[in-house]
């Protein structure tokens, strides 16, 4: 072990010395560092490189204001437009299609058809009867009086075109006169029950 010295001039060369070897050793580190410092250097251009090509490509892509600025005004525009618009009501016309209406129609037509071949047909067989009763009276040739009136009837009817309006009249009042009379007898037994009910009343 190194005993310390007295005398000034080797403490001062020793101190010297440590502060040498010190120093010697920061530049040793600084040195190692700078070794490095090309490749960061190379980094940091590259980085710069691309950062420039950046913001060219920034300036070159220009935010469209124009546009937007006119979408705006449309949109506005727009607003305006539809404030100003009335209400519109949603009026609902429901219709028959033609189809229905053709077949409806046919429908009625063919009802009324049926119904005019249905009269004629009823009308026919009156005739047709009526025809058949005339015959049969006319072959009864035993009865004289017959005979001679069904004659008259006949030159009747040839001489006066308006005796079926006659003949219907007469039993259109025949009819009448029949309901008359039925009306009055129904009337005349209610008059008797009501006149027997009373009769009971009375002897109570």
């Amino acid at each position: 072990m190194n005993q310390p010295s007295n005398d000034p001039h080797e403490v001062f060369m020793e101190i010297t010395s440590n502060k040498i070897d010190t120093q010697d050793k920061r530049l040793d580190a600084i040195e190692g560092k700078m070794k490095t410092l090309p490749e960061q250097l190379t980094l940091m251009q590259a980085l710069g490189k691309q950062m420039e090509a950046v913001r060219g490509e920034i300036k070159a892509t220009r935010f469209p204001t124009e546009r937007v600025e006119e979408c705006t005004r449309k949109i506005n525009e727009g607003i305006t437009v539809f404030g100003h618009l009335s209400k519109c009501s949603v009026e609902h016309h429901h219709y028959i299609p033609k189809v229905i209406w053709i077949a409806a129609g046919l429908f009625v037509a063919f009802s009324l058809v049926c119904t005019g071949w249905f009269y004629t047909y009823k009308k026919l067989n009156e005739q047709i009867a009526n025809d058949t009763k005339y015959r049969q009276l006319k072959l009864d040739t035993a009865n004289h009086h017959l005979q001679v009136y069904l004659g008259w009837l006949d030159s009747l009817y040839i001489a006066n075109p308006n005796l079926r309006k006659t003949v219907l009249q007469v039993e259109n009042e025949y009819r009448l006169n029949f309901e008359r009379l039925e009306r009055a007898k129904q009337l005349n037994a209610e008059a008797k029950e009501l006149e027997k009910e009373a009769k009971k009343k009375k002897k109570k």
